[in-house]
Formats: C-alpha cells, structure tokens, sequence
C-alpha cells in the first residue's frame, strides 16, 4: 500500500510540474509574441504585414517607457514593464510603476456607466446634473433646451469644455476632482460653450 501510494505521489507531482513547465512555455511564447509582433495602425488590403518589435518601435517613436497587461478570462494573465520610467535616476520600468491612465480610462468609464444603466441605476439622456452632488455642469445660454447628458459625454457630443487633462508630477499638490472641474488645477474651468447634440469633439 505504501508503495501504491508513493508511486502515485510521484506522478502526481510529475504531471504537475510537467503541466507547470507546458503553461510556463505557452506564456513565454505568447509574451515574446507580443513583444516580436506588433503590426502598424494602417496596413493596406493586399500589403505584406510587417512584423515590428515593441522595443524597436518604442525608440522610433521616442517612448522611453511602457507598461503591458494582458487579461484572459477577466484576470492579469502577465505584465510587464519595458525601457525607463525615470531617465534623471534611471529607474526602469516595472509592473508597479505608475502611468497616467489617460484616454484608457474612458472605456473603463463607460462600461461602468453603462453597467450602471443596465441595472437601472442610471439613464442615458438625462440631464447629469440630476446625478451630480458635489459639482454641477454650469448652466449656459447653450444649456437652455439642450442639456449635458452621459450619451452625449461618452460620445463626445456634449458641448463642454477643455479637451484633455495634462496630468500632475508626482510631486505636485494634486487638485481635488471638484478643483480640477472648476478650474482651480493645471486646466481652465469646465463650462458649456456649444448646444449639447450638435457637434462631435
């Protein structure tokens, strides 16, 4: 019986590390994949697609540092950091490092707004400052018939102002976000300059 059972934690172990060093293998190929393969933004029907490498491309397009996250299944499958996060200290980048979310936040913001207009919670075309506490979308002579509504900011057809957001060092003091909206950070005051529903901007 001792035996039995030590054969059979031999291959249990066994398969496991080998089933461990397969997913191991997998990874790295699809990790040197990504890294080997990205293609360009615009590839014409019938061209070859060129295959360009991230460290390549990051010093033709003067990108001194990148992070990448890969997701499978709702979970981090891997994650890396590539080239410098601080050229004055030379420290690379790693996947702790810091980026600013930028314009990736705005999927992010929108799949929760919708999540929360599926449950009911929230409504496409009403005006937002049914929802907002803290600060209010000034009203305007633009504002009069037409109101600011969450379609018309996630489709970028709301009439407001100031385009994007620079960012603060992480030394900076950072505005709170009812600041930042009322000009009192490194961008000017949001306000309304257009009819909502007019334009796309």
């Amino acid at each position: 019986m001792k035996q039995v059972l030590s054969v059979f934690l031999v291959l249990t172990t066994t398969i496991f590390y080998a089933q461990q060093a397969i997913e191991s293998k997998e990874l790295n190929t699809e990790i040197q994949t990504i890294e080997n393969s990205l293609v360009p933004r615009i590839v014409l029907a019938g061209e070859e697609i060129p295959a360009m490498k991230l460290d390549d491309r990051m010093k033709t397009l003067n990108v001194p540092g990148v992070s990448v996250a890969v997701f499978k299944d709702g979970k981090i499958r891997w994650a890396r950091g590539y080239g410098v996060a601080n050229s004055e200290s030379g420290t690379m980048v790693d996947t702790n490092t810091l980026f600013q979310a930028g314009s990736i936040s705005k999927p992010v913001a929108a799949l929760a707004i919708l999540k929360l207009v599926d449950e009911g919670k929230a409504d496409l075309d009403v005006d937002v400052n049914t929802y907002l506490t803290d600060w209010k979308v000034p009203e305007t002579e633009f504002t009069e018939t037409e109101k600011v509504t969450l379609r018309r900011l996630l489709t970028h057809t709301a009439g407001t102002t100031v385009h994007g957001f620079p960012g603060y060092k992480q030394t900076d003091n950072f505005p709170s976000d009812v600041e930042v909206l009322n000009g009192k950070g490194n961008t000017d005051v949001i306000t309304v300059d257009t009819e909502p529903g007019t334009n796309w901007r």
